[in-house]
């Protein structure tokens, strides 16, 4: 059976997620809350894959991303130390495979992006969520088993 942690499982997509997966027999879901895994802790995000040893993290799990939340630079730091504590587990061979999300956020929303192209930045995002959105894409580059 595989083995799927689904980090943001309460949130939009990582509960769509959830629900569409959850009577398939094959996969073992992990759904945690944030209170009871909160992946900007390293020690606590190591801990918990080391005892559960999940085959696939699917990265649903962010702070702000909405028209109307705030965006400030703690915005991007809490997203970045999500992300790269993800990575450093990966690193450590915690996890076999890694799926994340981008975000319309990555390029610059004044401009219509229905037609840009994965990986095309030419426009510089305009707040602190997409430029982190932008950089988790940039590390998942370098690493194999990542599916962003």
């Amino acid at each position: 059976m595989t083995k799927i942690l689904i980090t943001g499982s309460s949130g939009f997509v990582g509960k769509s997620l959830t629900e569409k997966l959850k009577n398939n027999r094959d996969y073992y879901l992990l759904t945690p809350t944030h209170k009871q895994l909160d992946i900007s802790s390293f020690s606590e995000l190591k801990t918990y894959l080391k005892a559960i040893k999940p085959n696939f993290i699917i990265h649903a799990a962010k702070v702000g991303g909405r028209r109307m939340d705030y965006d400030g630079l703690l915005t991007y730091d809490e997203n970045t130390i999500m992300y790269e504590n993800i990575l450093k587990c990966k690193d450590l061979e915690l996890f076999d495979y890694l799926i994340s999300f981008g975000s319309g956020f990555e390029y610059n929303n004044k401009y219509n992006i229905y037609n840009v192209k994965e990986g095309n930045f030419r426009w510089i995002p305009q707040t602190f969520y997409g430029k982190a959105k932008q950089d988790c894409y940039y590390w998942s580059r370098k690493n194999n088993n990542i599916a962003y």
